[in-house]
């Protein structure tokens, strides 16, 4: 299947917990990846394309959950034609080989999402292009404009986003724990062969020995290091000048609103962020998952749709 083709998902077949009619798309390397679309209200005209874009351990059903009262659903009432997408070894996105193959974190930055922005594209004709990446989908996005700073997008908004390095944790505190975490899930990886995160409870999915291994050097060697260890990308984030909106959670450990500065502040383009919390916001928490949980955030959703209307030169 070319990347220009795609496959309808049977209803029964449909990730739990999912109504939409959802597509597969295929990468270079014989991933088919699940797109779930949520469109306007009908007679409205899209403003944009948005694609959503998972954190690590989850998948494409955390854009909206609940169901119908998520943040994909929110910007598509406001407008928006919206995908949500999962990468990878993630949620209903599968091999054609039907074995499930090892990979990297740089595959899903450099392999998923061009597949993916390609297809939606070349299906949406001229209208404006956002992405939208929770954790992993804003980092691997940011990973993939550091080497193609032109790559076709018109801005990323992104939520509790930088990379576990010292250098982006100004938290003493912080910086042993996370280390200590890393070095605990490498160990654990290497003895059985892949990361267990649905056994110990941090996530819907599990993480095989490739993509854990890349990830887990970075807090070691201070160095946001490609696959083969030839590419440091924080070297590289300088050439990244497109518009960037980043949120940060008030009560989020994983990437607290300092760690986001100090990720996002060697972009070389603009970038506003918003520290999400119970004072400002009105939510209950504004932790990592938070984020993306609830009409509770309302208020944070809002001001991800009014970002994006002033890319897009409308009146607020």
């Amino acid at each position: 299947m070319s990347g220009s083709e795609t496959e309808i998902i049977k209803p029964e077949a449909r990730p739990k917990g999912d109504r939409e009619p959802a597509v597969f798309v295929a990468t270079e390397d014989a991933w088919e990846l699940a797109l779930y679309r949520h469109e306007p209200p009908p007679g409205t005209k899209p403003k944009a394309v948005v694609l959503c874009q998972h954190a690590v351990f989850t998948n494409a059903a955390s854009f909206d959950f609940p169901r119908g009262r998520g943040l994909a659903s929110y910007l598509a009432l406001k407008g928006f034609v919206v995908y949500r997408l999962d990468f990878r070894g993630h949620g209903f996105s599968r091999h054609r080989s039907g074995a499930r193959p090892d990979f990297t974190y740089d595959d899903v930055g450099f392999k998923d999402i061009p597949a993916a922005v390609e297809f939606l594209r070349a299906s949406h004709g001229g209208l404006p292009f956002f992405i939208i990446g929770h954790s992993l989908g804003g980092n691997t996005t940011t990973m993939l404009l550091s080497q193609r700073p032109d790559f076709p997008i018109d801005g990323l908004i992104a939520l509790g986003v930088n990379v576990w390095m010292p250098s982006f944790e100004p938290d003493a505190k912080r910086r042993r724990q996370k280390r200590w975490a890393m070095t605990a899930m490498n160990w654990l990886t290497r003895f059985l062969g892949y990361f267990p995160a649905k056994r110990l409870g941090m996530g819907s999915e599990n993480l095989p020995k490739g993509f854990m291994r890349q990830w887990c050097v970075w807090p070691d060697q201070d160095r946001w290091l490609s696959a083969d260890r030839r590419v440091d990308y924080r070297e590289d984030m300088n050439r990244i000048k497109m518009p960037i909106l980043a949120l940060a959670g008030a009560d989020d450990w994983i990437c607290p609103p300092e760690s986001t500065r100090a990720f996002f502040g060697q972009t070389g383009g603009p970038v506003e962020y918003a520290m999400i919390s119970r004072e400002t916001h009105g939510c209950r928490r504004a932790g990592h998952m938070d984020l993306l949980v609830g009409r509770s955030m309302e208020k944070a959703w809002d001001e991800i749709a009014r970002w994006l209307e002033v890319r897009l030169g409308r009146p607020i």
